[in-house]
């Protein structure tokens, strides 16, 4: 446990360390515009407005981090059951350019919010390096358990690489969407929980690539 605990909390701390660089900035910077004067009547309410929206994305990091602590220090997840496939498709339908081929076939132990969260996670983390949003979510049912991956073309920088980059500070105007990065991490930990397992690689197509692998209820 503590030998994967250790690779885990370094890029956990990569992580998060790009995640709260973009709001505490923007925050700090406003805020100093703010008392010095240089803000007033509609300048002053928009920075007001980004300010509570960057304390917003703060509160959902600490939200982030609180599943990854109780996800390491409570172990594998028991008791319940859920549809893979099901939740495969309610994950894809937030996602217009997702197209889904997973059969039917035996449930998955463990927590249906969390494993419903993972499908989300991972169709949102391959849609954020696709190319043209467009991705396949692929499933079977092996001896071994089910495999579910997510592919997508990826553009400019290899789509393994961008899994585990941290992208560009988004606007802090915009609402708070995750970075890919900690998309991956969250995922990979709820997959491991679960007595499964998260990878990511590039393709020999060029297309980036997320597989998880979970065991079934025979």
């Amino acid at each position: 446990m503590a030998d994967r605990a250790t690779p885990l909390r370094a890029e956990l701390i990569s992580v998060v360390s790009h995640e709260l660089r973009t709001p505490l900035t923007s925050i700090a910077s406003l805020i100093e515009m703010i008392e010095d004067g240089r803000l007033a009547g509609p300048d002053r309410d928009g920075a007001m407005a980004s300010i509570r929206r960057n304390t917003e994305r703060l509160l959902t990091l600490v939200e982030d981090l609180n599943l990854l602590a109780n996800l390491e220090s409570a172990g594998p997840v028991a008791g319940g059951a859920a549809d893979l496939p099901g939740l495969v498709h309610r994950a894809a339908r937030r996602h217009p350019m997702v197209r889904v081929e997973v059969p039917a076939g035996p449930p998955v132990p463990g927590d249906p919010a969390l494993l419903a969260r993972l499908m989300c996670l991972v169709i949102g983390a391959v849609s954020g390096v696709a190319a043209d949003g467009a991705v396949t979510v692929t499933g079977a049912v092996e001896a071994s358990g089910w495999t579910v991956t997510a592919r997508g073309y990826a553009a400019g920088l290899g789509g393994s690489e961008r899994l585990l980059t941290p992208g560009p500070p988004s606007r802090s105007d915009l609402p708070y969407r995750r970075s890919v990065a900690l998309s991956v991490l969250l995922a990979r930990a709820i997959a491991t929980s679960h007595g499964g397992t998260l990878t990511f690689q590039q393709e020999a197509d060029g297309q980036a690539a997320v597989t998880v692998r979970l065991p079934y209820l025979s």
